[in-house]
């Protein structure tokens, strides 16, 4: 691979990008690059994107979808080697249509972000690395700096006497916020209250189809199953298909529940997440 001579910059986000930084707690391995290099390539693959990446030594860009460019590459930032991974939703070609990364991609691209880091270190996220994004409450004089992601995710950020805004964070990375997007931007078809909830146990086959329905919020759906982070990740080979991943995970649901893995179960959680009907609907039938 070539020196790009164009590298990520180390900068504010505009309104059609979001960025994340991958730091070292210690040091960061050169390898970690090449790695996740090979890693979204494999992802691009998987969702059969035939076009060809634009792969350079120090920065390369995936195509993934239809509306997004995920671009990951080396930076400099508080005197430290970093990785930084950009989001970024295409432009009109007219320059015209400026949008922003839509929230359920985000968390795709978290999601896969951190279950190649688990590999690449062998660990979670603390111990070796951690995922941070650029202050946005300090001033243009100042020396840019991070804030871990997951505290922005979950608190009120300080920043000296300034309080960091982080709804947009939490708009395109938590799974929470996406489901309540997703769910004002469109009607959802209720269930009939009359219909009855078969208690009966739930199929393979019935969780191989619902798993190529779920949507890209499934980690959030089987984490409220009862899984744990740590049981999705071990679920299925890291490099497996999306779906594939997602049936792993109903299995072990369903074997950890045993008796109590049933399609009535599997339903109520559906409503409880607001689901869409047309996801679960043939388990009703």
């Amino acid at each position: 691979m070539q020196v790009n001579k164009e590298s990520l910059e180390v900068k504010k986000d505009e309104k059609q990008t979001v960025s994340v930084y991958v730091t070292p707690t210690d040091f960061l391995p050169d390898a970690v690059y090449n790695i996740l290099v090979v890693a979204f390539l494999d992802l691009m693959k998987v969702k059969g994107k035939s076009s060809e990446a634009e792969l350079y030594q120090n920065c390369s860009d995936f195509d993934l979808d239809d509306d997004h460019l995920v671009s990951l590459g080396a930076v400099k930032i508080e005197n430290r080697h970093a990785l930084k991974l950009e989001i970024s939703h295409l432009i009109d070609q007219d320059g015209n249509v400026v949008a922003e990364p839509h929230p359920s991609f985000c968390i795709e691209i978290l999601d896969y972000l951190r279950d190649q880091l688990k590999t690449v270190y062998g660990t979670t996220e603390g111990i070796g690395y951690k995922l941070r994004v650029l202050c946005s409450a300090c001033q243009p004089t100042q020396k840019p700096h991070l804030h871990d992601l997951e505290d922005c995710l979950k608190k009120k950020i300080r920043c000296g006497r300034k309080a960091m805004n982080t709804s947009r964070l939490k708009r395109l990375f938590s799974a929470e916020s996406s489901e309540s997007t997703d769910a004002s931007s469109k009607t959802l078809q209720p269930v009939p209250p009359e219909k009855v909830y078969p208690d009966r146990l739930i199929s393979e086959s019935e969780l191989n189809t619902f798993s190529g329905k779920l949507g890209a919020d499934w980690k959030s759906f089987v984490r409220s199953l009862g899984l744990k982070d740590n049981e999705i990740f071990h679920a299925c080979p890291v490099y497996s298909p999306e779906r594939e991943k997602i049936f792993c995970c109903l299995l072990k649901w369903r074997d950890l529940e045993a008796g109590n893995a049933t399609v009535k179960a599997l339903v109520e959680k559906c409503t409880e997440h607001q689901i869409d009907v047309d996801v679960y609907e043939f388990l009703l039938e």
